[in-house]
């Protein structure tokens, strides 16, 4: 794990310190034991959580390098805590939110926590749907992060509700986005959107592309928008 975690920071431009290697390897550890049981993860050896996992997690680190210290960033379908958790490790100065709607997972989210003695970490048993309408978390975010949970047009709406105005919706994508972001032009629309970048990004050690889609919300969006639980993915905008 600690070779495949410093090697491949150090292939990103990023470094870790001992401390920091050593959160990781018992949060793989944690994984290990708990995946069966929760289904959270099919990835099954140490380099592919190292890679797959965590390394991918750390991708937005090369396109936004300093600007999530000290910034609220909220993790939307976090599942095993991906991509928050490991960005938590590296810059523990982030003010992270995990949402979850799994409550076995947050349970597993909670330990890790506990396990890795992290501050100024929420978890929210939620959905997306739910906080964008709540006033406790509507524009509250300077950051949104989603990594494979639904098509841009479906998140998008979970998302830009949440963030502040001029705040950054970050999507980690496969390299065949492009449709997806033609699909999610209407969306980006009611939502005061604004396409930022399409990163391309690879992943240290393995033969496989990201693209990380940077969003900005130019101003406040309507408070129709998210629609009720289950609209935006049955009908997306």
């Amino acid at each position: 794990m600690a070779y495949w975690l410093a090697e491949g920071t150090l292939k990103m431009g990023l470094s870790l310190s001992k401390k920091q290697v050593e959160k990781f390897n018992l949060y793989a550890q944690l994984l290990l034991l708990e995946q069966e049981k929760l289904n959270l993860t099919a990835i099954l050896t140490t380099k592919e959580i190292a890679c797959k996992h965590f390394l991918d997690s750390l991708t937005c680190l090369t396109v936004f390098p300093y600007s999530l210290k000290n910034q609220t960033v909220i993790d939307l379908g976090t599942g095993a805590g991906f991509p928050g958790l490991p960005l938590k490790i590296v810059q523990p100065e982030i003010k992270l939110t995990l949402l979850e709607v799994k409550r076995k997972k947050v349970s597993f989210l909670q330990e890790v926590i506990k396990q890795l003695s992290m501050g100024e970490v929420q978890v929210i048993n939620r959905r997306a749907e739910e906080i964008g309408q709540d006033n406790c978390y509507r524009d509250k975010f300077d950051y949104v992060l989603v990594r494979a949970v639904a098509k841009l047009s479906v998140i998008l709406e979970y998302s830009l509700p949440l963030l502040k105005k001029g705040g950054f919706f970050i999507a980690w994508k496969g390299p065949a986005v492009d449709q997806e972001l033609e699909e999610a032009n209407r969306a980006m629309q009611f939502l005061c959107g604004e396409l930022r970048q399409v990163a391309a990004v690879r992943l240290p050690f393995l033969n496989a592309e990201r693209r990380l889609v940077v969003i900005q919300k130019m101003d406040i969006i309507s408070s129709r928008y998210p629609r009720r639980p289950g609209i935006p993915k049955k009908r997306p905008l």
